[in-house]
C-alpha cells in the first residue's frame, strides 16, 4: 500500500493535486472537463459527508472555518454548474474556467492549511475508518455523476 491509500491527508491532498492538474486539459477538451467536474464533484461531496463533519466534531472554535469550507465549496459547485451550462466551446469558457482553477487552488490551500492539520492527529484506526468513508463516499458520488 502506497501513502495515499493509509494516510488521509495523503490521500487528500493527492486528490486536490489530481484536480489541480486537470484544469489545462479541461480548458482542450470537452472529456477532459467531464473528468474534472466527476473528480471535483466526488471529493467536495466526500469532504462534505466525511471530513467536514469529523473537524467540526473536534470543537475549539473550529465550525466557523468549516462554514468558510462550505462557503467556499458552494461556490465552486455554482461555478462548476454554469461551466457546465456554457459549454466548452464557449468564447467565456477559459476565463471562466481560470476563475474556478483560483477558486478551486485558494480552497484546497486554506483545507491543507487549516483542515487537514486537525487530520493529522487521529489515532491509526480512526484514519483507516476516515479513510474506507472518503473511498466509499467518493466512488457513491462518482458512481452519482455518471448516472
Amino acid at each position: 500500500m502506497n501513502a495515499r491509500e493509509t494516510d488521509v491527508v495523503a490521500l487528500l491532498t493527492g486528490q486536490h493535486e489530481e484536480i489541480i492538474a486537470l484544469f489545462p486539459q479541461a480548458a482542450e477538451s470537452e472529456q477532459a472537463f467531464r473528468r474534472l467536474a466527476r473528480l471535483l464533484t466526488a471529493h467536495e461531496a466526500a469532504e462534505q459527508e466525511v471530513v467536514h463533519p469529523h473537524v467540526r466534531r473536534q470543537g475549539g472554535g473550529r465550525d466557523s472555518m468549516i462554514d468558510d469550507r462550505l462557503r467556499e465549496e458552494h461556490e465552486i459547485k455554482r461555478q462548476l454548474s454554469a461551466l457546465d451550462e456554457m459549454g466548452t466551446g464557449h468564447p467565456d469558457f477559459p476565463a471562466q474556467l481560470e476563475s474556478l482553477r483560483i477558486e478551486v487552488l485558494a480552497h484546497a490551500r486554506a483545507e491543507e492549511r487549516y483542515e487537514f492539520s486537525c487530520l493529522a492527529t487521529l489515532e491509526e484506526q480512526a484514519r483507516t475508518s476516515m479513510i474506507i468513508a472518503l473511498t466509499a463516499t467518493t466512488s457513491r458520488a462518482a458512481v452519482g455523476e455518471n448516472a
